[in-house]
């Protein structure tokens, strides 16, 4: 399993996708938004992100990396429009 999950987010587009994920699965920050259900929904998401950077091998200095980037890539998206 570990190698299908490397061989779908080496590419640039799993690339992209990882950094979405960073983003939507609370990577990083706080889960808390105040009530119990949204608590419970932000924890369901941040255990698939947990999951998935465990089959990739994933450590600290890899998400600050992928946050980095994240970021940058947005930032270009907001030059370009």
């Amino acid at each position: 399993r570990r190698t299908q999950y490397q061989g779908t987010f080496e590419s640039e587009t799993g690339k992209f996708v990882l950094g979405d994920l960073f983003h939507l699965c609370h990577a990083g920050r706080s889960t808390y938004e105040g009530d119990k259900e949204s608590i419970l929904i932000n924890e369901g998401k941040r255990q698939v992100w947990l999951h998935i950077t465990s089959m990739l091998n994933m450590d600290d200095s890899d998400l600050i990396q992928l946050a980095q980037q994240r970021r940058q890539a947005e930032f270009n998206q907001m030059e370009y429009k």
